[in-house]
C-alpha cells in the first residue's frame, strides 16, 4: 500500500468518525427531547381533558336541573307547547344554548327549537338510538349521555338525560321521556378552553392524525351514531409554546452549523491534497487519451516506483500499438463502407415493399368493413362523386325511396341534383366545401312511387391531396313518424294552454274589482305573481253596508289544483256572508268555511285521503265602531306604526287536520296612520340565487319595516323588485300574494 492510499484512507476515515460521532450526539439529543416532548405532551393532555370536562360541566348540570322538573314530566303526558315555548325556548337566550329537544318515552318529538344563526337539526338522534344509549327500565345505570356531533357547518356539543319526577333524584324509577340540549363549539366555547389550559385550542378537521409540534395534544370526540370507541367525527387541538425546547432546538442547530463546517474544512484540505498527488497525474493521462499525443505523459513514463509512470508506460505501449493497427483499420474500414452501402440500398428497397403492402392490406380491409356497414345498413347510403354522379347505393336506399336494383340501374341520369328535392341542396354543398366538415337537413322528398316522405340527410365530403372535392357520401333516415308526432304534441300543447288562459280568465273574474276595493281603503297595493299561469293564492272582499270582509289566502297546490280550491273557497265564502242574518265574527267565519271545506271534499268520510285545504288571514271590518276583527290560519296581520305589531294566526289549517281546535278572534282599533300588510308565504319560500335558502318570513318583516312609511304605490315597486333582485336566475317556487293597505 502506497503512502498516497494510506493518506486517503486516514482522510476518508477520519470523515466517516467525525459525521457518526455527530449522528450520535443528535440522536441522544433528539432522544432527550422525545422524552421531555412525551411528558409535556402527557401534562398538556390532562389539563386539556380536564378543561373540556369543567366546559360541559355546566352544560351538564343544565340537562340534569331540567329533566328532574314536575312540570317536564306534565309536558311528556299532556305538551303545552306555549309552556315549552316559554320555558324551554328561553334556555337559548338564557344559557347561550343553541339547541333544544325535548320527547316522550315513545321517543316522539314534543317540541324543539334552535338559534337561527346556525342550521336547523331535526333530530340529534334517530328514535331507535335512544333505546341502546339510555335505560328505560327502572333502576336503569344509562340516565345521561354526552357526545359531539357535525352537520353541514357546526360542530356542537350535545347533552341528553333521561327525565324523572322531583321525588325520583336518583333516577330510579322508570323515565317518562328524554331531553338533549346543544351547544355549537363556537369562538367563545374554544375561548373558555384556551383559558383554563393557557393554550391555543382550535378544532382539528382531520381525527386520525397525530400532530408532531411541539406540545399539541389532539382530544378526539365522538359521535354514538358511529362506532363508540373508534371513530371520532373532529377532535379539540391544543398547542402550547415551549421556550426550552425552542431555546434547545436553536443550540442544536448551530452546533449543527459549527459540525457542516468542520466537515467541510476536512473535505476541502483532502481535495487539495487529492489533487496534488492524484488529479493532476490523472488530468495528464486524460489530455494524453483526448489528444492521442504522448508528450503530456513522457516524464510521468520515466518514474519507475509511481503507479502513474507505470500507467504512462502501458499508455505509450498502447500508442505504437495502435499505430500499427491504423493502417489495417483503414483498408478495412473501406471495404465495409462499400458493403454498407449495398446492405442499406436493399434494406430501404425491401422497407418500401414492406410499407406498400402493410398500407394495400389496411385499405382493402377497411373497405371490406365499409362495404358490408353499407350494404347491411337500414340507412340509406350513396356515394356520388364531384360531378354529382351517383356511383353507389344500399339496400337502405332502394328500401327508402321504393324502387327495386333493376329499375334503378335503368334510370338515365342518376345524378345528387335530380335525385334530392330540397331546394337548398346546393346550399349545404358549398357550406360542405368551405368548411370541410358534415352537414344535415331535413326535407319532405317524394319517392319513386309518388310517396312523400320526410328525410334526413348527412352530407359527408371527402377530399383529395390538394385539397378538392373527390366523393359526397350522403346518410339518409326516414323520420316520417317523427315529424308527425312532433306536429301532433305541437297542437296537443296548444289546446292545453289555451284551456288554462281561458281558465285564469275565469279566476281573475272572480277576484274583487279595484273600485271596490277603493270604498274601503284610501291607499292599497296587491303584488299578485302566480308561479303559473293560474293560482293557488287569492284575495277575496265583500261589502255590507259599513261592514267589510277581506281576506288573503294560500290553498293547497298551485296551478290547476291551486285554482279549483281558490275558486271553491270563493263560492264558500261569499255563501256564508250573503246567507248569513247574524252578526258574525272571523273566528266564527272561519269555522263555517272548514267545515264547508270537510263537507265538500268528503274529509269526514273514513278512509277519505283528501287533505287539501288552505291557509288564510281574514279580517272584518266595523268603519263605525272603527273596529278590526280578524283571526287567521298559519297567515298572520301585520300592523305598522313605527314599530310591527303582529296578529298572530293559529297554527291549523282550513282542513281537516290532527287538532281540530277552534280558531281564535282578535280585535283591535283602526288608526287612520297605521300600516296593515296580509300576505301568504310565497314571498318569503322564494330561495336567493346568491345565498340558495329561502328569503324567511322574519327578513319580510324587517324589509316591510323598513319601507312601511313610504306611499303604497312605491312600496310595491320596492317589494317586486326586492323579489326580483333575491330570486335571480332561479325559478320562482310557489305563488306570491302580497297585500298593504291604509285606512
Amino acid at each position: 500500500m502506497t503512502v498516497r492510499i494510506k493518506l486517503l484512507f486516514l482522510y476518508f476515515t477520519s470523515i466517516i468518525f467525525l459525521i457518526t460521532l455527530v449522528l450520535v450526539i443528535n440522536y441522544f439529543n433528539y432522544k432527550r427531547e422525545a422524552i421531555y416532548l412525551s411528558d409535556q405532551n402527557l401534562k398538556l393532555k390532562k389539563s386539556s381533558v380536564t378543561a373540556i370536562e369543567l366546559n360541559n360541566e355546566f352544560y351538564k348540570n343544565i340537562t340534569f336541573d331540567y329533566t328532574y322538573w314536575d312540570e317536564m314530566q306534565n309536558f311528556n303526558a299532556n305538551p303545552d307547547l306555549e309552556w315549552a315555548e316559554s320555558t324551554l325556548g328561553s334556555m337559548l337566550d338564557a344559557y347561550g344554548i343553541d339547541y333544544v329537544w325535548a320527547y316522550d318515552i315513545n321517543g316522539q318529538k314534543q317540541y324543539s327549537t334552535y338559534n337561527e344563526e346556525y342550521s336547523e337539526i331535526i333530530n340529534p338522534l334517530e328514535v331507535s338510538e335512544f333505546y341502546n344509549i339510555f335505560d328505560t327500565i327502572e333502576n336503569g345505570s344509562k340516565r345521561f349521555i354526552s357526545f359531539y356531533m357535525k352537520n353541514d357547518t357546526n360542530f356542537i356539543a350535545i347533552f341528553g338525560a333521561t327525565v324523572h319526577s322531583t321525588e325520583d333524584m336518583d333516577r330510579i324509577e322508570k323515565p317518562t321521556g328524554f331531553f338533549f340540549v346543544g351547544k355549537t363549539v363556537d369562538n367563545s366555547y374554544l375561548e373558555k378552553l384556551s383559558i383554563i389550559t393557557n393554550c391555543n385550542t382550535t378544532i382539528s378537521a382531520d381525527t386520525n392524525s397525530v400532530n408532531k409540534n411541539i406540545n399539541t395534544v389532539l382530544i378526539s370526540c365522538y359521535n354514538p351514531l358511529n362506532d363508540w370507541n373508534n371513530k371520532s367525527v373532529s377532535a379539540f387541538k391544543f398547542e402550547r409554546e415551549d421556550q426550552f425546547i425552542k431555546q434547545d432546538r436553536k443550540f442544536k442547530k448551530n452546533s449543527m452549523y459549527l459540525y457542516i463546517v468542520i466537515i467541510v474544512l476536512i473535505i476541502i484540505n483532502a481535495l487539495i491534497f487529492t489533487n496534488a498527488i492524484i488529479s493532476k497525474p490523472i488530468k495528464k493521462i486524460k489530455n494524453s487519451l483526448d489528444n492521442n499525443s504522448t508528450i503530456p505523459i513522457l516524464k510521468l513514463s520515466e518514474k519507475k516506483s509511481d503507479e502513474f509512470g507505470q500507467i504512462s508506460r502501458l499508455i505509450l505501449l498502447f500508442f505504437k500499438q495502435k499505430q500499427n493497427l491504423q493502417t489495417e483499420i483503414e483498408e478495412r474500414k473501406s471495404i465495409e463502407e462499400q458493403l454498407k452501402e449495398n446492405i442499406e440500398e436493399l434494406r430501404q428497397k425491401n422497407e418500401e415493399i414492406h410499407a406498400q403492402t402493410e398500407e394495400l392490406y389496411k385499405v382493402n380491409s377497411e373497405l371490406e368493413k365499409l362495404s358490408i356497414v353499407a350494404s347491411k345498413s337500414e340507412n340509406s347510403v350513396i356515394i356520388a362523386n364531384s360531378n354529382y354522379e351517383i356511383e353507389y347505393v344500399n339496400e337502405g336506399f332502394l328500401t327508402l325511396y321504393e324502387i327495386n336494383l333493376r329499375d334503378w340501374l335503368q334510370q338515365k341520369d342518376k345524378r345528387l341534383t335530380n335525385l334530392s328535392q330540397n331546394p337548398e341542396f346546393l346550399f349545404f354543398i358549398d357550406i360542405c366545401k368551405e368548411q370541410k366538415k358534415s352537414e344535415m337537413y331535413t326535407a319532405f322528398n317524394k319517392t319513386f312511387k309518388n310517396n312523400y316522405k320526410w328525410i334526413q340527410t348527412t352530407i359527408t365530403p371527402t377530399f383529395d391531396e390538394i385539397g378538392n372535392p373527390e366523393y359526397y357520401i350522403l346518410i339518409e333516415t326516414d323520420v316520417t313518424q317523427i315529424k308527425n308526432a312532433e306536429d301532433q304534441i305541437a297542437q296537443q300543447n296548444k289546446k292545453i294552454k289555451y284551456s288554462i288562459n281561458y281558465a285564469s280568465r275565469i279566476q281573475n273574474a272572480l277576484f274583487p274589482p279595484a273600485k271596490l276595493l277603493e270604498k274601503t281603503f284610501s291607499q292599497y297595493f296587491i303584488f299578485y305573481q302566480p308561479k303559473e299561469i293560474i293560482s293557488g293564492d287569492f284575495y277575496w272582499i265583500n261589502i255590507d253596508e259599513n261592514i267589510t270582509y277581506f281576506a288573503v289566502a294560500d290553498c293547497t297546490g298551485h296551478g290547476v289544483p291551486g285554482a279549483f280550491m281558490s275558486i271553491l273557497s270563493i263560492a264558500i265564502l261569499n255563501d256564508i256572508v250573503n246567507t248569513s242574518y247574524e252578526s258574525q265574527n272571523a273566528a266564527q267565519v272561519l269555522e263555517k268555511l272548514r267545515n264547508s271545506i270537510i263537507n265538500v271534499l268528503h274529509q269526514n268520510v273514513t278512509g277519505s285521503e283528501s287533505k287539501d285545504g288552505l291557509d288564510i288571514s281574514l279580517i272584518i271590518i266595523d268603519s263605525v265602531k272603527k273596529e278590526l276583527n280578524f283571526a287567521g290560519a298559519h297567515n298572520s296581520l301585520l300592523i305598522f306604526n313605527k314599530e310591527l305589531k303582529e296578529i298572530e294566526a293559529d297554527k291549523i289549517p282550513v282542513s281537516t287536520s290532527l287538532k281540530m281546535k277552534n280558531f281564535t278572534n282578535k280585535t283591535v282599533s283602526i288608526n287612520n296612520g297605521d300600516t296593515y300588510y296580509m300576505f301568504t308565504d310565497g314571498f318569503s319560500d322564494q330561495f336567493g340565487e346568491k345565498t340558495n335558502r329561502k328569503y324567511y318570513k322574519t327578513v319580510f318583516k324587517e324589509y316591510l319595516l323598513k319601507i312601511h312609511e313610504q306611499p303604497l304605490a312605491n312600496q310595491k315597486e320596492m317589494i317586486i323588485n326586492e323579489h326580483i333582485t333575491w330570486k335571480g336566475k332561479l325559478e320562482q317556487v310557489d305563488d306570491i300574494l302580497v297585500v298593504g293597505f291604509r285606512f
